[in-house]
């Protein structure tokens, strides 16, 4: 369901009341704020996102594709444990919806 239809089928399903906000996180792993485990957590999450996304589309080229992404994200943790910041960003947005059901 979109944004908008969820609030809309917690209405049509009884909730009154219903209110909508947005729990939005930067994910960037050279961030002081973040642990060693924490950061290596995230990258690895870049990864399986990615590989993810190759294996979802069935292509011949798809062991080229997955190969070129773990060397990119080797590369990223060698860099990371070097102490070489690349500031890749990713941004986290989650829907939270609330109401009343009498």
């Amino acid at each position: 369901m979109s944004e908008a239809e969820l609030p809309a089928s917690m209405e049509s399903h009884g909730f009154s009341d219903v209110t909508t906000g947005f729990a939005i996180i930067d994910l960037t792993p050279d961030a002081a704020k973040y642990s060693d485990k924490m950061a290596e957590t995230m990258i690895e999450a870049g990864r399986q996102s990615s590989l993810e996304a190759i294996r979802s589309v069935h292509s011949d080229h798809a062991d080229k594709a997955i190969s070129a992404v773990n060397d990119k994200y080797e590369e990223r943790f060698r860099l990371y444990r070097s102490g070489i910041k690349q500031w890749d960003t990713s941004v986290s947005v989650t829907m939270v919806i609330r109401g009343t059901k009498k």
